[in-house]
């Protein structure tokens, strides 16, 4: 297991990629675990209500989009490592945004008023979408640009989903 995290830890900093990782369906299952219990983690500081369903949620999300995804480029066969990549990346990710919404007001952003605790939860947030892009633009065989623009058009479906859903109580 250190050795996979080490190999996350290279991708979420552009050095590995998707393929660096085992094909192990175990693990892929430890990284959604990881995700899904960090989703609520962080969803319980966040939320009031419906935090198990939001979690799950926003956990399904990326990995059917990505699913999605490799069907239509006709590469399914990759499914295995780059949803491990996805989800592994996400939940170190996770790790590190957790800490600073514990230390913040996590409606502090949405009611205009900064802290500095809120940097380091923008710049991780940035830093996932630059991540999701790298390993699309891997994993797809695909432009830096192409993989931005279907990072972004993923990333605004899934807000508009999550919205639908829980309008109430993400606002």
């Amino acid at each position: 297991m250190p050795e996979t995290v080490r190999t996350l830890i290279q991708i979420c900093l552009f050095k590995a990629k998707p393929q660096d990782l085992g094909a192990s369906v175990n693990l892929l299952i430890v990284a959604i675990a990881a995700t899904l219990g960090l989703f609520i983690a962080r969803n319980a500081r966040l939320l009031e209500d419906d935090v198990l369903l939001i979690s799950l949620v926003q956990a399904a999300l990326p990995g059917l989009g990505l699913k999605l995804l490799l069907t239509l480029f006709s590469k399914s066969e990759r499914w295995l490592q780059s949803a491990t990549a996805l989800y592994g990346c996400s939940a170190l990710l996770l790790l590190i945004i957790i800490p600073f919404i514990l230390m913040s007001d996590g409606g502090a952003l949405s009611q205009g008023n900064f802290s500095l605790t809120q940097i380091p939860i923008i710049a991780s947030s940035l830093w996932y979408f630059m991540v999701i892009i790298f390993i699309f633009r891997e994993t797809l065989e695909i432009s830096r640009v192409l993989a931005f623009f279907i990072a972004l058009v993923l990333e605004l479906s899934f807000a508009t989903i999550l919205l639908k859903l829980f309008g109430d109580q993400l606002l």
